[in-house]
């Protein structure tokens, strides 16, 4: 039962974003983690498709903030639409505020100053996909005060869902 403060992650699909315009609403705190040409059946063109996906940072407050990918070429493109606060999370330093690996860390920017938050051997996921998608977690564990060691205590925690790149031996050499 949710009260009036709680927080609620939610996935937004580009068809759950459609109603946000008619309240000119976006959530306060937005992840965007890539775009592909998806649900093009639905769309008639892939720009529409794209201005739909817009729809979770195009309403929000100058407080707000909205993690975007960086290491998607086309969302990079998006940095001048985002009403809110930019913040970039990637696998390499784009010079940007935000959350991004760099010489085997994990490291958050904010105002000019650099942070190591822990190691990349200590994310408990070992492809570069997996490591991306935690960024924004951890990002937005530190932004709600959480220390280094808490973070690495929680996504400890973390185990992918089983079969998924998951190595199950060789056969014949293959």
């Amino acid at each position: 039962k949710l009260k009036k403060n709680d927080e609620v992650v939610f996935e937004l699909s580009s068809w759950r974003l459609e109603p946000l315009v008619d309240r000119q609403l976006s959530p306060g705190t937005a992840v965007v983690t890539s775009i592909f040409r998806d649900h093009l059946n639905t769309y008639n063109s892939w720009e529409e498709y794209m201005e739909t996906k817009k729809i979770i940072i195009q309403y929000q407050k100058p407080e707000d903030w909205a993690l975007v990918n960086m290491d998607d070429p086309i969302l990079r493109t998006w940095e001048k639409e985002v009403a809110g606060k930019l913040v970039s999370y990637s696998l390499g330093d784009y010079g940007r505020e935000g959350i991004f690996i760099m010489n085997n860390a994990v490291v958050i920017r904010q105002q000019g100053r650099e942070t190591s938050i822990l190691a990349v051997k200590d994310l408990p996921v070992e492809h570069d996909h997996e490591r991306r998608n935690l960024l924004p977690a951890i990002w937005l564990g530190w932004q709600r005060g959480m220390a280094s060691a808490e973070i690495k205590q929680t996504i400890s925690k973390f185990h992918p869902l089983p079969h998924r790149l998951e190595s199950l031996g060789a056969v014949n050499g293959v």
